[in-house]
């Protein structure tokens, strides 16, 4: 049966790319579907955990407050434009928009 699912792999954490936790949990988080059913296979010799609706709640806490940090440390790096310039306007956008409370932030 098709699962309309984006055919990506799932990525491993990367200890020198402190980023790849953020996408593997993304990566997980799209292809939850397909986990779920690999997990409901028999599995008889090897009983595998199923993911529960915490697991992802988890998973998108995480991912939502990962998510904006990755995409500004992706920005910094830039090696052919000028990054400094862009540093405080970034700052003040993580201070006073990502930090704020929200009512859908988890608890």
């Amino acid at each position: 049966m098709e699962m309309k699912l984006p055919e990506h792999s799932l990525i491993t954490d990367c200890a020198t790319r402190w980023g790849s936790k953020q996408q593997m949990v993304e990566r997980m988080l799209e292809q939850e579907q397909a986990i779920k059913r690999v997990f409901a296979q028999d599995n008889s010799r090897c009983p595998l955990p199923q993911l529960t609706w915490q697991d992802i709640s988890v998973l998108e806490a995480v991912n939502k407050a990962l998510k904006p940090v990755v995409d500004f440390t992706d920005i910094l790096p830039g090696e052919n434009y000028v990054t400094v310039s862009s540093l405080l306007p970034m700052l003040a956008h993580i201070e006073g928009v990502l930090l704020e409370e929200s009512d859908d932030d988890s608890k």
